[in-house]
């Protein structure tokens, strides 16, 4: 069985798909400050079930900032000490420009 849910948290979308254990969370539009807590909080609700694996789609996010970057490494550190999977799938467009730049790409867990 999959379910998937909407969510627009400011500039963001949040769509969340489960399918059995896997959890797929594809982002779209910009991740900054109106978007990054609910990002952790569904992420962080995500974890508190234990699923098999848990892949972040970045491919449609069109904008990030500092504090969406500030959120991905939480959400990685989150995953860890969860002891959950957390794969991103790779950006486009700027926000790969951003992860590289940083230095983050080879931080995170991006695929």
């Amino acid at each position: 069985m999959t379910a998937e849910r909407t969510i627009q948290a400011g500039p963001l979308t949040i769509e969340v798909i489960e399918s059995g254990e896997t959890r797929v969370v594809q982002l779209g539009g910009e991740l900054d400050l109106g978007g990054t807590r609910r990002l952790e909080n569904e992420l962080s609700a995500l974890f508190s079930t234990h699923p098999e694996a848990v892949i972040v789609d970045l491919a449609r996010l069109e904008f990030i900032d500092s504090i969406g970057l500030r959120s991905l490494l939480k959400v990685a550190e989150d995953a860890k000490a969860t002891g959950n999977s957390l794969q991103f799938l790779a950006p486009e467009g700027q926000p790969a420009t951003v992860l590289e730049v940083t230095g983050l790409r080879d931080l995170l867990p991006v695929v």
